[in-house]
């Protein structure tokens, strides 16, 4: 809790067109997918929202536990989500474990 970590990997870049085949692979598995966002920082917000919407997934943003909880009690479905750590009104994990007990199991994996 209350902890940073840098770390740099280095790694040889790869020659072969099987990357590039990877990388269009999974492009295409992160199409669609419903991205909760939930932080109180709107300018986090945004740049993370632009960012998931040019890789065609669909991002949901809130700025509250109730606006979470509203969502999840209309029976709205996320794929991931993002979670502030300092999440007002509730911290980061116990608002992840409130999402996990009202999502059921992803319907596919990546």
């Amino acid at each position: 809790v209350g902890s940073v970590f840098h770390f740099t990997i280095v790694a040889p870049v790869r020659e072969d067109r099987a990357g590039e085949a990877k990388q269009v692979g999974m492009a295409e598995a992160l199409r669609g997918l419903r991205v909760l966002i939930a932080d109180s920082n709107l300018s986090s917000q945004r740049i993370l929202a632009a960012w998931l919407q040019r890789r065609a997934m669909v991002p949901v943003t809130v700025t509250t536990g109730a606006q979470v909880q509203s969502l999840l009690d209309s029976e709205a479905h996320f794929d991931i989500a993002f979670v502030d750590a300092d999440f007002p009104g509730t911290d980061g994990p116990t608002l992840v474990q409130y999402i996990r007990t009202r999502t059921p199991a992803p319907a596919r994996s990546i």
